[in-house]
């Protein structure tokens, strides 16, 4: 990867789209409280196996024990006389997930408010991929792997600056496939709801997150993905029509041969393989994604590998050359 500035990576693109996909780094630096040790803590007290796994796997990931999980089901699958513990096994996956999702809507900031003037910085970060000031034919589109509601609320209280359609539409609010949507939640969200293939989104007059929280305690569970493995994302992923034409603009996005594509607050782990190989199968040119310095090393290292597999990939593949920048994700300071 080559370092460059953020302010020259926008130079550099001034005259291109630029499509911008966030990690749970974006969330993290407006409400450090999203980080999966925060979200681990919430276990406490509400289920003792899966407490008593997060301690065993010595780890505050709730991907790595769904995938330890899922992988204890597939050992078991080739065992005499296992189908009750497959089934229990099976049981504790599902509680998981629904402790992820619960454990979110725990520690999530109750509402807007919260943000103070940092939802307007916000606003002013994503003007920079799907601003009104940019010329129509330079708008990029917005994507992301998280669940919480920060960039839905940045959408709504600037939706006039920025070009934000999701795709909803009616009452209730319902997706459709739409040419002008700009927006993609490529792992549902938490004010996602699906029923018989139908993809809905929450707008209620109170706290939005109360609403959610309420839905969950009646096994309403929001529209997310929680799988431990790329392989299982992508099983997940493909059984709903929502989330399949997220991926499908991800990866249109990626082919896009006039557009740069810029990262952020990812870390570019081998359970979103099935998000980023669009990259190595695509046609941008140029890739800026956001690293920190202060990270560990293995997790620089992580970076720094997949990145290098995408180039491979490409030319492996016979595409476009590819450049990889990094960049300090305290530069864009997307919220200040």
């Amino acid at each position: 990867m080559t370092p460059i500035a953020f302010e020259d990576a926008l130079a550099r693109t001034v005259q291109r789209r630029r499509h911008l996909l966030l990690g749970n780094g974006f969330s993290i630096a407006a409400w450090p409280d999203f980080r999966y040790g925060a979200l681990a803590t919430t276990v406490a007290g509400q289920n003792p196996r899966m407490e008593a796994l997060f301690m065993s796997f010595q780890t505050v990931d709730f991907e790595r024990v769904a995938r330890a999980l899922l992988e204890t089901q597939a050992v078991l699958s080739v065992h005499d006389d296992t189908a009750a513990l497959i089934a229990a096994v099976g049981a504790d996956y599902h509680a998981l997930r629904r402790l992820l999702v619960t454990a979110i809507t725990r520690i999530h900031p109750p509402a807007p408010a919260q943000l103070d003037d940092r939802i307007e910085a916000c606003a002013d970060f994503l003007a920079l991929f799907i601003g009104n000031d940019r010329r129509k034919p330079l708008r990029g589109q917005v994507f992301t792997t998280n669940y919480d509601l920060l960039l839905y609320w940045t959408l709504m209280r600037r939706v006039k600056g920025l070009s934000a359609t999701d795709g909803f539409g009616g009452r209730p609010l319902t997706w459709t496939r739409r040419e002008t949507q700009a927006i993609f939640y490529l792992h549902g969200a938490l004010h996602l709801f699906e029923a018989d293939g139908v993809t809905q989104k929450l707008s209620v007059p109170g706290r939005l997150v109360d609403t959610v929280g309420q839905r969950i305690e009646r096994d309403d569970v929001p529209l997310f993905i929680s799988e431990g493995s790329s392989p299982e994302k992508r099983v997940r992923i493909a059984e709903s029509a929502y989330l399949t034409a997220a991926s499908d603009g991800l990866a249109a996005a990626c082919a896009d041969p006039d557009a740069s594509l810029f990262v952020f607050g990812h870390s570019l782990r081998d359970e979103d393989e099935h998000v980023f190989e669009k990259i190595a199968d695509g046609a941008v040119s140029e890739v800026f994604v956001s690293v920190r310095a202060q990270d560990p090393l293995e997790a620089q290292a992580q970076v720094l590998k997949a990145t290098e597999l995408w180039v491979a990939k490409r030319r492996k593949r016979g595409g476009p050359p590819l450049t990889v920048f990094s960049y300090d994700p305290a530069q864009a300071a997307p919220w200040g």
